[in-house]
Formats: C-alpha cells, sequence, structure tokens
C-alpha cells in the first residue's frame, strides 16, 4: 500500500448563496505526495458539480452528507447490506445506503494519475456544491489521507488550508480535526484576510482526521 509522504489540500470557497442559490461553491486542489505509485486498479470516486442530478440534489442537500473523494471499492462494499437494511426494516440504514448509491453515481469514477515528470507526485482538482447544515451556517469536510492510502509511519504529512467566502466567519468552535473516535487531533489557526473581507483557516498534522471547518454569515 503506498504510503503518503505529503497531502496538501487548498480550498476555496466562493460564496454563490448570497447571490441567489441555494448553495455555495467549493473549490479543491490536492498535491499528494506518495513513497512508490499509487496502483491503478484502485480508483476513487471524485466529486463534481456539474454531474449530480436534481433528484440526488434533493436529498443530500441538507448539508450534512460528507462529498469528498472516496474509494470506489468502500463505497461498493457499504451498499452490500442495503436488501438487508430494507427486509429488516431499518429505516436509518436503509438512506443510508441510497445515500451512499447517489454519491457513487454522481462522482466521477477515476485512477489518481500521476504527474508527466513523476510517477510518485498527484495534482487531484475537484469542486462541489455546499448545502447549508443551518440557515447561513456552512460545513466543509474531509477525509485524509484518502481511502486505500496511509500516512508514512517516518513523518508523512497533511495540510489543509480553506479561504473562506466574502464576509464568512470561521467558527472556532466546530472547526476541527477529529479521529475516528472523536478525539481532536490537530488545532486549526484561523486569520482574517482584512483587504478582501476573508478568512484563511490551515492544519497541519502528522495522523489519520476528518477535518471539519464550519463558517457563517
Amino acid at each position: 500500500m503506498p504510503n503518503v509522504i505529503l497531502q496538501d489540500l487548498n480550498a476555496v470557497i466562493h460564496g454563490t448563496s448570497k447571490h441567489g442559490l441555494e448553495y455555495d461553491i467549493a473549490h479543491v486542489t490536492i498535491l499528494l505526495q506518495t513513497d512508490v505509485p499509487i496502483p491503478t486498479e484502485l480508483e476513487w470516486a471524485i466529486p463534481h458539480v456539474e454531474d449530480i442530478p436534481q433528484k440526488a440534489i434533493n436529498f443530500i442537500k441538507d448539508g450534512t452528507t460528507p462529498i469528498y473523494p472516496m474509494l470506489k471499492s468502500k463505497l461498493r462494499d457499504g451498499l452490500s447490506d442495503f436488501l438487508t437494511n430494507i427486509d429488516s426494516n431499518n429505516m436509518a440504514g436503509t438512506l443510508e445506503d441510497i445515500e451512499q448509491a447517489l454519491l457513487l453515481t454522481s462522482m466521477h469514477i477515476t485512477p489518481l494519475e500521476a504527474l508527466e515528470n513523476n510517477d510518485c507526485r498527484y495534482i487531484i482538482s475537484y469542486k462541489y456544491r455546499l448545502y447549508p447544515v443551518a440557515k447561513d451556517t456552512f460545513d466543509f469536510k474531509v477525509l485524509l489521507p484518502f481511502d486505500g492510502l496511509v500516512l508514512h509511519p517516518a513523518g508523512g504529512k497533511l495540510q489543509v488550508t480553506l479561504v473562506s467566502p466574502i464576509g464568512a466567519i470561521i467558527d472556532p468552535t466546530i472547526t476541527d480535526a477529529k479521529n475516528f473516535e472523536g478525539q481532536t487531533v490537530a488545532n486549526e489557526e484561523i486569520a482574517p484576510i482584512a483587504l478582501v473581507g476573508k478568512q484563511v483557516v490551515s492544519f497541519e498534522i502528522h495522523q489519520d482526521p476528518i477535518f471539519t471547518i464550519r463558517y457563517h454569515y
């Protein structure tokens, strides 16, 4: 399995919800460096804003559905109990399976392509609609490193930098990086960009967290 030496994520959020739309738009670019090439048989589902049909949008636009690159095989495995959930009247499980199926069919399925001059460095770019979790309140979430990859045991590093929309305030009480046990494993730094009315938040970490960045208008 490839080890991640560096995964550097940069996100810019555009406040389209302040201009007549239901959602903001997140533009994400990631520089990924591994110690060995990533096998081409590993395929990820990559978000893509134009490819989500309206019926799927109606289901996931509550703002709580995490939308970020996911390993295709993991998403497929998560659907294996779909009929069992239906037969047992497990409504929560059935809805979760439907959500996962919609994400899988709405995203681009692709292997990661290395830069032309280096087999172990990759650039991944995507954009998607960020729906509010409450009025004028949005959560940006991402899991790093990607499914199927692990941090290099000798100092692998994850970095996240997010630039908020104009006029948005990043909420330090919700913004965090947590491991799968729910423990905070990194502290963020928030700084204003005064001349343009934005804020920037950044993390640097050497563990495997789920990042959540909340902002509001």
